[in-house]
């Protein structure tokens, strides 16, 4: 029986989540801030990264919303998206980049006293699937670009 890989507290990085993501055969490489993109099959690319004073790791989405979309359509899509998924949270933040309105989807994953890199990739694999869900079965005016 193969013993599970885990990652101590003290060797969490986003260098070994990297090579943790890419010996699971997803197409991970670090930014020059810090973080770690992960492009998906589907066009999709998620974020991730490691809040070590907290000792929390981030999963994060973005995604442009339409310029032509309403406040109270923008409202409507993130309440609707929070109050129908449970696994993670959406929000579109008051600062956004480049004069462009984006949504977030988030997810924190503790990794106090270590991590099996099992777990890491599992909960990054529901965190995808509940994000891209949400944005299916909410966005019914279909701002999200």
């Amino acid at each position: 029986m193969n013993t599970p890989e885990f990652i101590a507290e003290e060797n969490v990085s986003i260098k070994s989540l990297a090579d943790i993501f890419k010996r699971a055969f997803f197409k991970a490489a670090l930014d020059d801030i810090g973080g770690m993109l992960i492009d998906l099959e589907d066009g999709s690319r998620m974020v991730v990264l490691v809040e070590a004073n907290k000792k929390l790791i981030r999963f994060m989405a973005i995604e442009f919303i339409q310029e032509t979309a309403t406040n109270e359509q923008k409202l409507e899509l993130v309440n609707r998206m929070n109050d129908r998924v449970v696994f993670s949270r959406f929000s579109i933040p008051s600062k956004q980049p480049d004069d462009q309105v984006i949504l977030v989807g988030d997810y924190y994953l503790p990794y106090e006293e270590g991590i099996l890199a099992y777990q890491l990739v599992n909960a990054f694999k529901i965190f995808t699937k509940t994000v891209i869900g949400a944005i299916n079965a909410c966005d019914q005016d279909r701002i999200i670009k």
